[in-house]
């Protein structure tokens, strides 16, 4: 016999307006989680996740009637393991005097999920969601970025957030690639700060080169990483040690450590993995395009020069703000 744990997975709100619901709990300082669409809204509320969903799809999900006193507007939902689990626990539930309101089912989503309502009427969901990571205990953890591919706000945020670099790794060697994407940021208006132990005491395109992050003489916005990715935690350790915590943790191309994103993340610091600062400047700023490589930008836009300290030197191309 399958008994669910003691543990709610999701809180359902049917709402009328997503996209403003969704603005309101931003406003709360609730931060979108990853999987968030479009059509739905997910935000980390410690161990459960609540979720925005349009209250007609809701009831419709649920096979209810979105009026009247067929639905009250929320779910609670119990995430299981696996579709076995599901069907366990559903069968559990009217077992113990719960009524099914709707079998277990493959959904539209890609998961497997059914219904039952208690012996009050409210509406329990049983989930399989394979896409939603789950600990040892059955909590639910959401990332707060999806780390395979970032949306293009995303970077132009981090981008202009920074006024200052360290680049850990940074080489005097002007054919490496840390050398020309020190130059390039120092060309656009960034200060860099390269860290090197084999450079320490010298200079770098005329910065002076310091050996770890601890010396520094002060703070920096960002931490870009070119180190390879079984340094990361190191560098990571070495980040959360500051006493001034940038704003944003950058790791070159194929340097990636998941681990240490989420030590970032957890400190309050955006991380970038996988990407290289100069490209993505490039790319959204339009310049790419100028070498004949693909922006995977289309705009109708004429690209124009814009003034002010740290801004892109030319508007990214759906860019609409004034900065």
């Amino acid at each position: 016999m399958t008994l669910p744990e003691p543990r709610i997975s999701l809180i359902t709100l049917g709402v009328q307006d997503l996209k403003r619901a969704t603005a309101f709990y931003e406003a709360l300082g609730w931060r979108r989680a990853a999987p968030s669409q479009p059509s739905v809204t997910f935000i980390q509320l410690g161990n459960i996740v609540l979720s925005l969903f349009s209250c007609e799809e809701l009831a419709k999900d649920a096979g209810v009637s979105a009026t009247g006193d067929g639905f009250s507007g929320i779910t609670l939902a119990y995430n299981a393991r696996s579709t076995d689990e599901v069907d366990a626990i559903v069968a559990r539930a009217i077992e113990c005097g719960g009524t099914l309101v709707k079998q277990p089912e493959k959904v539209f989503w890609g998961g497997y999920s059914g219904y039952f309502a208690d012996t009050e009427g409210h509406l329990w969901e049983v989930a399989h969601n394979p896409f939603f990571a789950m600990d040892d205990a059955g909590n639910l953890k959401l990332p707060l970025v999806d780390h395979d591919r970032y949306d293009d706000a995303y970077i132009a945020d981090a981008l202009r957030s920074v006024k200052s670099i360290a680049i850990v790794g940074a080489s005097a060697n002007s054919v490496r690639p840390s050398y020309f994407v020190a130059k390039y940021m120092i060309d656009k208006g960034y200060t860099v700060f390269p860290v090197n132990p084999g450079q320490a005491g010298k200079e770098i395109l005329g910065r002076p080169v310091s050996a770890t992050l601890a010396d520094l003489p002060q703070p920096v916005d960002m931490v870009d990483i070119f180190r390879a990715s079984d340094a990361v935690p190191g560098v990571t350790d070495e980040i959360l040690a500051m006493p001034v915590l940038p704003k944003v943790v950058w790791m070159q191309l194929t340097v990636r450590d998941d681990a240490s994103a989420e030590r970032l993340e957890k400190a309050g610091i955006k991380v970038v993995m996988n990407r290289c600062p100069k490209i993505e400047y490039a790319r959204l700023s339009g310049e790419i395009g100028w070498s004949g490589v693909n922006s995977r930008r289309i705009s109708s836009r004429k690209p124009m020069m814009r003034s002010g300290y740290q801004s892109f030197g030319i508007v990214a191309q759906n860019d609409d703000s004034d900065d």
